[in-house]
């Protein structure tokens, strides 16, 4: 009951959304993707299978979380922020960086923008 939710989004099967979140319009989940409670998603956010976030977690609008990504707690990603399949984000995300597995380093010389899908 304490769980918002806008228009248009797409929850696919097996998805966890717990107490207490926020969700903009127009969002993909992917199934078996999680979100953590207390955290906000804003729009046009797309969410691979088994993408997760934990608790407090902040993701504004058109961020790509690749199959696996995981999110700490208390983290924020900026818009148009690019998560690689099986990178693990333990720190905030500024506008337009990405975070590539295995290491899961920034890559400086790359922009979210400016991907091929």
């Amino acid at each position: 009951p304490d769980t918002e939710m806008g228009e248009g989004n797409v929850i696919l099967e097996q998805v966890i959304v717990e107490a207490g979140c926020r969700i903009g319009n127009c969002n993909l989940f992917f199934g078996g993707s999680i979100l953590g409670h207390d955290s906000e998603v804003g729009d046009y956010n797309s969410f691979s299978v088994a993408a997760a976030t934990a608790g407090y977690v902040s993701i504004q609008d058109h961020v790509f979380m690749g199959v696996s990504a995981k999110v700490k707690d208390h983290i924020v990603i900026d818009s148009y922020g690019f998560v690689g399949a099986d990178a693990y984000v333990n720190k905030d995300l500024r506008t337009y960086q990405v975070l590539a597995a295995p290491r899961s380093d920034i890559l400086k010389d790359k922009t979210s923008i400016g991907m091929a899908y």
